[in-house]
Parts: C-alpha cells; structure tokens; sequence
C-alpha cells in the first residue's frame, strides 16, 4: 500500500469514527409510556396527554435536542367514505390534505420538566450507556371537549393548533446539534371519544384495505391503555372521607362507566 493510500485513510478515520459513533435518535410510541391523564398541566378537568418516546440508538449523546410537528394533515370529511375501503387498491396515503390554518411548525414541550424549561433543548444520552429516553408531549384532550390540542405555546400567531375529530397524519420532526435531523409520521384515529383516541406509526405503504383493519386494532389497543392510564390517575388521586364532592366532581369529569365508577356513585354510597 503506497505512503499516499495510508495518509488518505488517515485522514478519513477519525471522520469514519465519529459517523459510526454518532447519536441516533428515534420517535417511539412505547405502550407505557404514550398516554396519561392528568390535571396538573391543565389546572381544570382531567386531560388526556399523549407522549412520544425519543431514544438515543447510537454510541454518543444528543445535545441540543428539540421537537417540532412541521405538518398536519387531515383526510376531508368528503374523503372519509372511501378512505373506508372503497378503494382498497391505493393507500391511505393518498387522501390525506394539509389542514388549512396550520402554516409553520410549532415547537414541542418536553414533559416533565420544571416550570420555563420546558421548551429548552435537552440532551439524550444513549440506551446503551444507560441513558433514559426523553418524554415529549405530543398533544392533549380536555375529557369535557371534542378536540385535540397541539402541546405547545411557542406557536407563530394565528397558528391552528386545535383539531376536531377525525383521521390525521402528524408529520414529527426531532434536530439535534450540527444540523442533524430525524421526522416520522404518525396516525391518529379519533371519532370524539376521549377513550378511542387511536395512534399509530404511519404505514403509508399499506392498502387501505390493510389500514381500516389496522385501525380498529389500534383504537382498541389504545383504548386499553388509556383505560390503564386512568386508573393511575384514579390511584394517585384517592377519594377519601375529607374529600369534598366538588374535588370528586373534578376527579372523574364526563367518564364512561366502562373506566370505572362515577363520582355521584361513590359521593351516595359513602
């Protein structure tokens, strides 16, 4: 090997050793860890929070990490029949139109974190080195209203951040130090009900056919978790003898009796 081979390869190393070492990060949707309800954060009725995990894959950390929706799209109402199965030869992919009034990316809250840091660029050490993936606060539901809410206060005026009820492509998108950059999409089937708020990985390759029975997996997935979420809630915020029946009022808010109990229930029986 020529003295003129080794001082190439030399050089290109250290720039081998950093590509390979590089921090990874990836949108996760672990089942534990997508949903919550919750009253602290909304300081009225109980929301129901929805969480993207974001892991660190690679061998170093992610410093100045920050997460963003960039797009929202929605399949029109007009659409929505043969979104259904109608057409079972094209993707669902192909019904999907940009929500009007949505016109910049809005910034993402990390959950969790104290009072004015939320919004701040965060590190994500990775997995291996015993590194713990950080929590984002996708978006959230009032269980007394029928829309979801983007989780963010740092959105341009004028900006849509609400959505009604319906199918939705929520394109994310997660940068970090040097311009690196990783987006994914996600699915979410929602028909009003705060307790079938169905979320999913985009499969955009997938038939429709394939889609319409993804969906009632995934909204009935979701739906288990969601009911386990509230029982968390529920535990955390134990009615006792000392409670009044206006704190239990604001504990259980317009809940299905399939999540359990409803206040009224417990406030005769005691």
């Amino acid at each position: 090997m020529s003295l003129e081979v080794l001082v190439t390869l030399a050089g290109w190393l250290p720039l081998l050793g950093k590509w390979i070492t590089r921090p990874k990060l990836d949108l996760m949707l672990p089942d534990r860890e997508i949903f919550d309800v919750a009253d602290e954060e909304t300081e009225r009725e109980p929301g129901l929070f929805v969480h993207l995990i974001i892991s660190n894959q690679g061998r170093t950390t992610a410093h100045e990490v920050v997460g963003y929706v960039t797009n929202v799209e929605k399949v029109p109402d007009r659409k929505e029949k043969l979104a259904e199965g109608y057409f079972a030869d094209v993707t669902l992919s192909s019904y999907f139109e940009k929500v009007g009034g949505f016109r910049n990316q809005v910034q993402l809250k990390w959950s969790h974190e104290p009072l004015g840091e939320g919004y701040k660029p965060k590190t994500v050490m990775p997995d291996r080195l015993g590194g713990r993936p950080r929590r984002l606060d996708l978006c959230y539901i009032f269980l007394d209203e029928e829309e979801f809410h983007l989780f963010t206060e740092h959105g341009p005026r004028g900006q849509r951040l609400q959505f009604d009820p319906g199918i939705y492509r929520l394109t994310v998108l997660v940068t970090w130090e040097r311009g690196r950059r990783r987006d994914k999409k996600f699915i979410i089937y929602w028909d009003g009900d705060w307790t079938k708020f169905g979320i999913t990985e985009d499969s955009y390759r997938e038939k429709i056919e394939k889609t319409i029975a993804d969906r009632k997996r995934v909204v009935s997935k979701c739906e288990k978790l969601i009911s386990k979420a509230f029982d968390r809630y529920k535990e955390s915020h134990l009615v006792t003898d000392t409670t009044s029946v206006e704190d239990r009022k604001i504990l259980v808010h317009k809940v299905p009796e399939t999540l359990g109990t409803s206040v009224d229930d417990r406030v005769k029986k005691k």
